[in-house]
């Protein structure tokens, strides 16, 4: 008897239990009163800015809006008009088809490699009409090589480009922070500039000039870097470090939107360096002053004269090195290996230079050089 009035909670015990399972059951499927209507997100539920970003758990996910209701201007609304602007922008993209592609659908093979700067404004369609496997391009705040360097390591010594480009540009943030007092800046932007040292500004200067001082000087140290880590592959004349500056805001006088050459392995001389351009065949600017003057040319007879182009008279153009024919726009390559055009330029260039330093070394190990030189010296 004692025994079956133990056996009774028990029994009592175990019907409840089989209760709660079944409710929990007959629940499942069902929404939640909390869940039921999800709330339409108000202008004051965007997040805070906060000194310190919170840092989520990895592995932690968020819900997908897949839609909402914001103003236009709200972080969430921006989002979503730029990710439909980048879809249908590339739905035009895929439209070239498998001609534009398969020519480095299976492997690249860039003329240059460019550090340039992450800022926005700061886009390859401003030096290269066709940079789909021209360029190989390397990008963060202040164009910095130290803080990319296996990234700039593996354009010169995997993918073998020419010439390397430390491409700065006038107006850059990074750098104007890097004037100013870093201790200010959040840790992980401070780490990332610690590297910039910029000499102090010119006391006469304007706020203006000493901030495109200041940039010209950023390129220089990013080559300085380059050209010290890199001076076996300069020594052997198979790569060019070129360091240049972008001037969409005309600090340098130049023109609004131009590139300026500042330096070429680790060279800074003004006059140099514009002769360097000339010899490239790029045009001059009318208020850029040329390294010594040219023979007079004859005017173009070709449409698209400078003042029909709106180009003011005495502008500075001048003819490309190979031809006299008017420039055509730039066409996209069927295929990349090589393009004749500034691959041709850069090769004779540097083959040129090669062969001017072999002759120098021979004549000066030619047995009674330095006579020989005297006496041609002595009859002029």
């Amino acid at each position: 008897m004692r025994r079956l009035l133990a056996l009774i909670p028990l029994a009592l015990l175990v019907s409840g239990c089989d209760k709660l399972v079944g409710d929990a059951r007959a629940d499942e499927g069902k929404p939640h009163p909390a869940q039921s209507a999800a709330p339409a997100p108000a202008k004051s539920a965007v997040p805070v800015a906060r000194a310190a970003p919170e840092v989520s758990e990895p592995g932690t996910r968020y819900g997908i809006p897949f839609a909402w209701e914001v103003e236009k201007d709200e972080p969430l609304a921006k989002a979503r008009a730029y990710l439909g602007e980048l879809l249908t922008d590339n739905a035009a993209n895929g439209q070239l088809g498998k001609q534009h592609f398969a020519p480095f659908a299976e492997k690249q093979a860039p003329r240059a490699t460019v550090v340039a700067c992450a800022d926005s404004r700061v886009q390859a369609s401003a030096w290269d009409a066709t940079p789909e496997n021209d360029v190989f391009t390397i990008r963060n705040i202040g164009n910095q090589l130290t803080t990319a360097h296996g990234s700039v390591e593996y354009g010169l010594e995997h993918l073998h480009t020419p010439v390397l480009i430390v491409l700065g540009h006038t107006g850059c943030g990074a750098v104007k922070a890097a004037m100013g007092k870093l201790d200010e800046l959040e840790p992980p932007i401070k780490s990332e500039l610690s590297g910039m040292k910029l000499p102090p500004p010119n006391p006469k200067a304007n706020e203006r000039r000493a901030w495109a001082d200041a940039v010209v000087a950023n390129v220089n140290q990013q080559v300085d870097f380059a050209v010290g880590h890199y001076g076996k592959l300069l020594r052997e004349q198979r790569v060019l470090v070129v360091g240049a500056v972008y001037d969409f805001r005309n600090d340098l006088g130049r023109g609004f939107g131009r590139i300026s050459i500042v330096n070429v392995n680790g060279n800074t001389d003004t006059k140099r360096l514009r002769a360097f351009e000339l010899a490239l065949g790029t045009p001059v600017p009318s208020n850029a002053e040329p390294a010594a003057p040219e023979p007079a040319r004859e005017a173009r007879n070709v449409p698209g004269n400078p003042e029909a182009a709106g180009e003011p008279e005495g502008s500075g153009r001048r003819e490309g090195p190979s031809t006299g024919e008017a420039p055509s726009t730039r066409e996209a390559p069927t295929a990349r290996e090589p393009r004749d055009t500034g691959e041709s330029t850069l090769a004779a260039l540097l083959r040129q230079q090669a062969e001017m330093h072999a002759a120098k070394e021979a004549k000066s190990a030619r047995p009674g050089a330095h006579a020989e030189t005297h006496a041609e010296t002595h009859a002029d």
